[in-house]
C-alpha cells in the first residue's frame, strides 16, 4: 500500500513536485528501455492486473459453490429418472411413462441432458481446479511481496484489493510519466524557441 502513499509525499523546496515525481525521473534515466519514451503505458503491461482488481473473488468461489450444489441436485435427479426409466422398461412400458403416471421426457432428451450434464461437470471441475490454482499463485506472490498469506491482513483480506493497489499504482505511474514527457517536451520547445533562426 505504501506504492499508493508515493504521491503524497511532497519536496521540501518544490511542493508541487511529490516522490513518484522523482521516482519516475530516476527510473526514466537509468532504465530508458522500460520507462523511456519508447515504453508503453505500465496499465497496458499490468492490463492483467487490472483486469482482476476487478474481479470479486467471493462472488467467484459463491458461484462455483452454487453451480456445484445445482449439479449435484440434477446428478441425483437425473439418476432417479435412470431407476424409473429401467423399472419401467422392464415393467413393460418401454421407459415411456414414469412411475407417478406423469409423462416422461424420453430417452433421446434424458440421454442429451445427461451428455449435458457430464459436461458441465467437467467444466465446472476444471474451473474449480483453476481457482485453486489461481489461489496458491496468489499466495506466492503474496509472499514474494512480504506479505504472509497465512495471517489476515484486512488490507488483503480479498485478492483483488491486492491488485487494486497495483492498478491504481499503474494509474498513478502512466499519469506521471505522461507530466513528465510534458514537461521534457516543454521544456526541449523552449530552448529550440530561444535558438537564433538563420
Amino acid at each position: 500500500e505504501s506504492l499508493l502513499k508515493l504521491p503524497l509525499s511532497k519536496s521540501d523546496t518544490n511542493r508541487s513536485v511529490n516522490l513518484l515525481d522523482m521516482v519516475a525521473s530516476i527510473a526514466r534515466k537509468r532504465f530508458p528501455d522500460t520507462c523511456g519514451d519508447e515504453a508503453g503505458p505500465l496499465t497496458k503491461e499490468l492490463k492483467h492486473v487490472v483486469s482482476a482488481a476487478r474481479v470479486e473473488s467471493d462472488q467467484v468461489s459463491s458461484e462455483l459453490g452454487t453451480v456445484k450444489r445445482k449439479l449435484k441436485v440434477l446428478g441425483r435427479e437425473l439418476k432417479r429418472i435412470a431407476i424409473e426409466m429401467k423399472t419401467e422398461a422392464s415393467s413393460g412400458n418401454g421407459g415411456v411413462k414414469r412411475a407417478n403416471g406423469m409423462k416422461g421426457m424420453g430417452h433421446r432428451f434424458y440421454h442429451a441432458l445427461t451428455k449435458r450434464f457430464v459436461k458441465c461437470a467437467r467444466v465446472h471441475d476444471s474451473l474449480q481446479k483453476n481457482m485453486k490454482a489461481t489461489l496458491a499463485k496468489h499466495a506466492a506472490l503474496l509472499r514474494f511481496w512480504g506479505e504472509d498469506p497465512t495471517k489476515r491482513n484486512p488490507e488483503f483480506e480479498k485478492m483483488e484489493n491486492f491488485y487494486k493497489v497495483f492498478s491504481e499504482f499503474a494509474h498513478l505511474w502512466d499519469g506521471t510519466t505522461a507530466k513528465l514527457r510534458d514537461q521534457i517536451s516543454a521544456a526541449w520547445l523552449q530552448g529550440e524557441s530561444k535558438k537564433p533562426s538563420c
